[in-house]
């Protein structure tokens, strides 16, 4: 539970919890934008706008949690301080996205 008293499916408690979470997160974003493209490809038929519109915005999100990851990457407890709360923001807003299911 957080401050608010709210449960989360993730944790931001430290640096090395977070890293997991993005890694996770962008796994699980590759693995839909890879469905729906192959299915896609395979149906040859091209995705309903709101189903593009969707994986526009998950691939938007790929690209931030990727720009995250690379900053994460050698960063000291220090740096994880400072921009911790512009980092889950930026995650938050990836999770939320995906969390609801991508519909023909």
């Amino acid at each position: 539970m957080d401050n608010n008293n709210t449960t989360k499916g993730y944790t931001t408690a430290n640096i090395n919890d977070f890293k997991m979470e993005v890694i996770s997160l962008l796994n699980k974003i590759r693995k839909q934008v890879g469905m729906e493209s192959s299915d896609a490809t395979v149906n040859q038929d091209k995705p309903n706008k709101k189903t593009a519109t969707q994986l526009g915005i998950l691939k938007i999100h790929e690209f931030k949690l990727n720009e995250i990851m690379e900053m994460l990457e050698g960063m000291e407890t220090e740096g994880w301080i400072e921009y911790k709360q512009d980092f889950i923001k930026d995650f938050e807003s990836a999770y939320e996205a995906f969390q609801p299911t991508i519909i023909k």
